[in-house]
């Protein structure tokens, strides 16, 4: 891949530079997604029963966002848990993102009810993800407002602000757990090895008696 250029112009672009380059040289990475992405969404007022039917349509957000074009709803599969190994072999050797999407409780419940939220696990994206820095953040911003259908978010509120937030796998505190590459990808998913962000994801900590399963998303295409 290309080295992500320098070409910044602001001191947010210099900020921005310094902390991919910094995800990079630390974990030794062609790029800073390269072991995945982490969306966690504010879904305001919303259950786990709306969650299962905007699997698909998440993906093909995600792939209309960083490819450029939709896919049918019938070349995406949805399944409970992880795929098996060779299911997950392929998707990795054809380049195919692959979504894992987890739910949790809030933490407190809102008018006598308890609502949910998600969170995503993205592997594979970067393959489609540019690398020079500008263009890689307006990327991001785009699937972040791309997300924002998805959190019940009312047009009319003055802020965008934190209702999806997007972020690298393996930095900060997962720097030494989350070590992902494609010939430990399903063990990583099926093992959920406590202090990752899947096991995070796989947790429901608010209401440890509830859980919800993981599902997997992904197109049943051989190439994109």
């Amino acid at each position: 891949m290309r080295t992500i250029t320098k070409g910044y112009t602001n001191a947010l672009e210099e900020q921005l530079y310094s902390s991919f380059e910094s995800i990079k040289d630390k974990n030794k990475l062609s790029h800073p997604y390269e072991r995945g992405l982490f969306f966690s969404l504010s879904n305001y007022h919303m259950h786990y029963e709306e969650f299962e039917k905007l699997y698909k349509r998440q993906y093909n957000s995600i792939i209309k966002s960083v490819i450029g074009y939709s896919l049918s709803r019938d070349d995406i599969k949805v399944v409970k848990g992880i795929p098996n190994r060779d299911i997950i072999s392929k998707l990795c050797y054809n380049k195919i993102p692959i979504v894992v999407a987890g739910i949790h409780d809030n933490s407190v419940e809102d008018t006598y009810r308890q609502y949910q939220h998600q969170h995503l696990y993205v592997y594979n994206l970067h393959h489609y993800l540019p690398d020079n820095i500008t263009l890689l953040e307006d990327k991001i911003s785009q699937l972040d407002s791309y997300f924002l259908r998805y959190v019940n978010w009312n047009k009319k509120w003055k802020t965008q602000r934190d209702f999806v937030r997007i972020t690298p796998v393996g930095y900060g505190k997962y720097l030494h757990t989350d070590i992902v590459k494609p010939t430990n990808l399903f063990d990583y998913l099926s093992d959920a090895e406590y202090g990752t962000v899947i096991n995070y994801m796989s947790s429901n900590r608010h209401v440890p008696s509830t859980q919800y399963p993981l599902k997997t998303i992904y197109t049943t295409l051989n190439q994109l």
